[in-house]
């Protein structure tokens, strides 16, 4: 099963990446998003950045919502492309199916936050030169982890 898992990750990966016609523009578009949402916006923050707790939880929400796009083309999208049929025809169990689906789009949007966190931090760091070097305190920044991932797995 957890090889028709991955299977499952691997395929809904890869429609995510051509949605937008070419892995290039899947590949540019995810690039867009952690410009804005790890370097933008970390940026217009400076030191705030790590102070206020607000100011991160924000936006790490924000790759949250883009994995609905995700959620809602499992299925539907499947159907509209006239591929469910088929997926469900395989030898792939219908458990295997969901809970890869599933995985792929939590994964989606768990990663992108970490990313998006981890870049913000650096371009933060980056930005002060004078400064010493700042993280997240390690309690926020796990709780910020549980919650995005609480927040994927929900949505």
């Amino acid at each position: 099963m957890i090889t028709d898992l991955f299977t499952i990750i691997r395929k809904e990966w890869n429609e995510m990446l051509l949605m937008r016609g070419s892995k290039r523009s899947g590949i540019l578009y995810i690039f867009i998003m952690v410009a804005v949402f790890g370097i933008v916006m970390p940026l217009q923050s400076r030191e705030q950045w790590f102070t206020v707790p607000l100011l991160p939880l924000v936006w790490s929400w924000m790759p949250v919502f883009m994995t609905t796009w995700m959620v809602s083309d499992a299925i539907a999208g499947e159907r509209e492309r006239h591929t469910l049929e088929t997926l469900l025809a395989s030898r792939l169990s219908d458990s295997a199916i969901l809970f890869g689906k599933i995985t792929a789009a939590v994964l989606y949007g768990f990663v992108l936050a970490l990313v998006n966190l981890l870049v913000g931090a650096f371009t933060v760091n980056i930005a002060n030169p004078n400064s010493s070097i700042h993280f997240y305190p390690l309690d926020f920044f796990g709780a910020l982890l549980l919650f995005v991932l609480l927040g994927c797995l929900f949505i």
